[in-house]
């Protein structure tokens, strides 16, 4: 499957079937609250791939070349969401744009963004919840807010100093 201009909301689940290959060329690919299987299927991205972060999503092998992943959240009540850890390396372009200041993005293991890359934290709080996170070589952007409990590694961030905000939240 290949996918190219626009924007493509999935309305049900998606499973690829080993050998099979997802190429996201150009545009937006959203999991719309929807679970992706890619076991033994390949990926590759280099537009935008978006989800709420309560999405399951198994058996993918993250491209860390290129591409963006954006998470956006639900509106209503407060909501909470995992960002997805892929290994290693997890990200190459990851966007955090909440869709109201109550979505809270908390890292289910260890962030390593990939050398070159960026991060976007524009809306809702980026929560390390007790995980460490690596930026080497990486720019972060921070409109809204980053939280962490204290007991969190950074390495290598190039602090943001003009824009948004940093809590420590203790536990």
């Amino acid at each position: 499957i290949q996918l190219f201009l626009g924007q493509r909301p999935l309305t049900t689940s998606l499973t690829m079937a080993s050998g099979a290959a997802l190429s996201i060329v150009a545009g937006t690919m959203d999991l719309n609250g929807q679970n992706w299987t890619m076991t033994g299927a390949s990926f590759s991205n280099d537009g935008t791939l978006k989800l709420k972060g309560s999405e399951t999503i198994t058996g993918l092998t993250q491209d860390i070349d290129s591409g963006t992943w954006e998470y956006y959240g639900a509106t209503g009540v407060p909501n909470s969401f995992a960002i997805k850890d892929f290994g290693a390396t997890d990200y190459y372009h990851l966007t955090i744009v909440g869709t109201d200041s109550t979505d809270v993005f908390q890292l289910a293991g260890a962030l390593v963004n990939a050398s070159g890359s960026t991060m976007t934290v524009s809306g809702g709080t980026f929560s390390l919840n007790g995980q460490n996170w690596t930026m080497t070589s990486a720019t972060l952007s921070n409109t809204a807010t980053i939280q962490q409990i204290g007991s969190e590694t950074i390495t290598g961030l190039t602090q943001d100093i003009d824009s948004g905000t940093w809590v420590y939240a203790a536990t």
